[in-house]
C-alpha cells in the first residue's frame, strides 16, 4: 500500500511539472505576440502621419488664404468707425450749445440793461390831446439840433390816442429837442414827406442836428421807447 501511494504521488508530481512547463511556454509566447501587435500599431500610426503630411500644410495655407482674401473687412471697419466719429461730434455740438447759451446770456444782459435804463428815465407826464400843426415852410431838417417830427391827421383816431404821450414828451424835452407836427393832408408837407419817407399816420421821426434819421416809428408806440431814443440822441 505504501509503495502504491508513493508511486501515485510521484506520477502526480511529474504531471504537475509537465503542466507547469507547458503553461509557462504559452505565456511567453502570448507576451511576444502582444508586443508584436503593439509594434505593428505604432508602425501604422507612424505610416499614417507620413502618408498625409500635406494635410497640415493645406490647413495652414487655407488659413493664410482666408486672411488674405478679406483684408478689406478690417479697412471697412476702420472706415465705419471714422464715419461714426464724424457723424456724431458730440463734444463739438456741446461746445456750440455752450456758445448759444452764452449768446442768450448776452441777449438777456442787453434786455436787463434796457430795463435798467427804462427805470432811470424821467417820469413821462401826459399832455393834452389837441393838435397844433407847425408851419411846413419854417421846417428845416438840418436844424442844428435834435428834432422830433410827427406826421398826423386831425381825423386819425390813433393820432388822437398818441397825442397825450407825444405832448408829454414835449413837456419833458421841449427845451432840448425841437418838436415838429405836420398835417399829412396839407399839400405843403409833401416835400418833407418824400424826404423823410413818410408811410402813414401817425409816423414819427427822430433827427439829429444834421437831419439824419436816428429812428422812426408808426402807430401806437410806448412813450419809454421815445424817451430812450431821445436820451441817446442827446448824449
Amino acid at each position: 500500500m505504501n509503495k502504491r501511494y508513493l508511486t501515485a504521488i510521484i506520477f502526480l508530481l511529474i504531471g504537475a511539472l509537465v503542466l507547469s512547463a507547458c503553461g509557462g511556454g504559452g505565456s511567453d509566447q502570448g507576451s511576444t505576440d502582444d508586443a508584436a501587435v503593439m509594434e505593428e500599431t505604432s508602425d501604422d500610426e507612424a505610416m499614417g502621419d507620413d502618408e498625409h503630411p500635406e494635410d497640415d500644410e493645406m490647413m495652414e495655407d487655407d488659413e493664410a488664404m482666408m486672411d488674405d482674401e478679406h483684408p478689406e473687412d478690417e479697412e471697412m471697419m476702420e472706415d465705419d468707425e471714422a464715419m461714426m466719429d464724424d457723424e456724431h461730434p458730440d463734444e463739438e455740438m456741446m461746445d456750440e450749445d455752450k456758445g448759444d447759451d452764452e449768446m442768450m446770456d448776452d441777449e438777456k444782459s442787453g434786455e436787463e440793461m434796457m430795463e435798467d435804463e427804462g427805470a432811470m428815465l424821467p417820469e413821462l407826464p401826459l399832455g393834452g390831446s389837441d393838435f397844433h400843426a407847425s408851419n411846413p415852410a419854417e421846417v428845416q431838417l438840418a436844424s442844428g439840433q435834435v428834432q422830433f417830427v410827427e406826421f398826423f391827421a386831425y381825423w386819425c383816431s390813433v393820432c388822437k390816442q398818441m397825442a397825450p404821450t407825444v405832448h408829454g414828451l414835449e413837456q419833458v424835452y421841449g427845451d432840448q429837442v425841437n418838436f415838429v407836427y405836420l398835417d399829412r393832408d396839407d399839400p405843403a408837407t409833401g416835400d418833407l414827406q418824400n424826404a423823410l419817407g413818410y408811410i402813414y399816420q401817425p409816423h414819427y421821426f427822430l433827427l439829429d442836428a444834421d437831419g439824419n434819421i436816428l429812428g422812426n416809428w408808426t402807430g401806437v408806440v410806448d412813450g419809454k421807447d421815445f424817451q430812450a431814443a431821445i436820451e441817446t440822441a442827446l448824449q
